[in-house]
Order: C-alpha cells, then structure tokens, then sequence
C-alpha cells in the first residue's frame, strides 16, 4: 500500500515538472483594476487666482508657404503601419513580457486575450531553451511571447 502511494506521488511530480514549462505562461482572466486616483480637493479650499492686472496682447503667426508646408510633411517621420501576421492562441489568456523568459513575474506587461492580433518583429530568442518571439500589439506596444502561445493569423486558433 505504501509503495502504492510513493509510486503515485512520485509520478505526479514528474508529471508535473515536465509539463509547468508548457504551462507556467497561461494566467487566470482576472480583471484589471483600474488605477486609483488621489481623492479630488474640495472647490472651496482651493484660493481663486487674482485676475491679471493687463490684458496680454495676441502675438501674430505667420501662415507656412505651402512650399514650406509640403517640405515639413516630406520631413516628418511616417506612422508606424501595424500588419497583424500572428494571433494569440487560447483558450486562456497569456502573457506579453518585456523580455523572454518566465522566471520574473516584473516583466509581464500585460495580459493578452485569445485572438489577439499581433505583429511579428522578425526577432527571436532560444537563451531560455524555449523560441520566444518578439512581437508589436495594435496600438503600438512591444513585447515577447513564446512559440506555443501564438499562431500564424491564417492558421486560426
């Protein structure tokens, strides 16, 4: 019986150790708690400032030439265009880090949801034994995820 029970116990963490790599990157869906604000300073304590004693005088500008105008807009760095060419894979949602690897939970920047759109940065990492693969998030956002956690967008989930 209690070689029954060891061989049981000992199975259960073999198990378990060889599948939390595979594992340890899936979260719960919890949902944010949105940052506490300072509490707002009663209208009455807080002193009117006195009215200015002159009235300031409008300075004139100068309409740009709409040569000038078209030299500025050639000169202005174009907006990063996000193409989506990956998708997080579900059922549950997973973590977008700072950096590859799972050991610190400080590099979690948040938590993505199934299907989110990602765009692959054509950057990758196997430091950790594991290929971590940077991505960009629609609205701009940087970050890692690992292979197993995302798929090519039309390979569906």
């Amino acid at each position: 019986m209690l070689l029954t029970i060891v061989i049981c116990v000992g199975a259960s963490t073999t198990i378990y150790a060889k599948l939390s790599p595979l594992m340890s990157d899936f979260v719960s869906a919890k949902p944010k708690t949105p940052p506490t604000q300072p509490p707002a300073v009663a209208a009455a304590s807080v002193p009117t400032p006195p009215p200015p004693t002159s009235t300031p005088v409008p300075t004139p500008t100068v309409a740009p030439t709409p040569i000038a105008a078209t030299q500025a807009a050639a000169a202005a760095p174009s907006a990063v265009v996000f193409t989506a060419d990956y998708q997080v894979r579900g059922p549950r949602r997973v973590n977008f880090r700072t950096s590859p690897g799972t050991a610190d939970a400080d590099t979690i920047i948040e938590s993505l949801d199934p299907g989110t759109q990602l765009q692959y940065l054509n950057q990758d990492d196997t430091s950790t034994g594991t290929r971590w693969m940077k991505f960009r998030t629609q609205d701009g956002t940087q970050g890692w995820m690992r292979e197993i956690d995302v798929v090519p967008l039309n390979a569906g989930q």
